[in-house]
């Protein structure tokens, strides 16, 4: 009896190490957006969440990358795809984005526009109705309300689905010309020869048949 007790524990022992095996080899994901001063502002992210929120623990002037995801099982395969529809700075401004977050990365999916490439470069990196975030080149993008840089204490992430693909307007056959009961060209001519060779057959008759009545 001792020994199967002392089997069965070990067996539950194997199951256990083998579902936290498990777990461990998920991973979890994270969302992570970078301040000026290097912190980060973080949350878990799933598959199916609809927003998830970055908070910062101090009020950034401005950012390096506006958001990307992280995952923490380096070399593992698991996938996330989620489109981003827009993002809502300090709760109440939104600003229109558009995009795919996606892991495993692939040129830069899984991340925003940052300092460190052309789009996170540019004077307008994204920008909605008063606000946005504005590039300055390279070294950090600015969020502006009304044209003035404002603080960033937090971002939530809208996703959504994408935009269908507009159908592209395939090309059409070009209409044939109708026939018309005109006779063409050709068929008039060949009409015409051949009238006149009956016409000379009838002549060369009448001619003979005038013959035999001379005589």
């Amino acid at each position: 009896m001792k020994i199967k007790r002392i089997l069965s524990a070990v067996a539950a022992l194997a199951v256990g190490a083998m579902l936290a095996v498990s777990a461990s080899a998920a991973g979890t994901f994270t969302l992570k957006a970078t301040g000026s001063d290097w912190s980060d502002a973080t949350s878990p992210i799933k598959q199916d969440d609809t927003s998830v929120t970055v908070t910062w623990e101090t009020a950034q002037a401005s950012i390096v990358n506006p958001g990307y995801i992280a995952y923490d099982e380096e070399g593992d395969t698991a996938e996330i795809s989620l489109y981003l529809v827009s993002m809502t700075v300090n709760g109440q401004y939104e600003i229109p984005v558009g995009r795919d977050l996606i892991l495993p990365e692939v040129e830069g999916s899984a991340g925003l526009p940052n300092i460190w490439n052309d789009l996170g470069k540019a004077d307008v990196v994204f920008e909605g109705d008063g606000c946005g975030l504005y590039g300055d080149g390279g070294s950090s993008i600015t969020f502006k309300v009304d044209g003035t840089a404002t603080n960033i204490e937090s971002i939530t992430y809208n996703f959504g689905e994408a935009p269908a693909d507009e159908p592209t307007d395939e090309p059409t056959d070009e209409p044939t010309d109708e026939p018309t009961d005109e006779p063409s060209d050709d068929n008039a001519g060949t009409g015409a020869s051949a009238g006149l060779a009956l016409a000379a057959i009838a002549l060369a008759g009448a001619a003979v048949v005038a013959t035999k009545k001379n005589k």
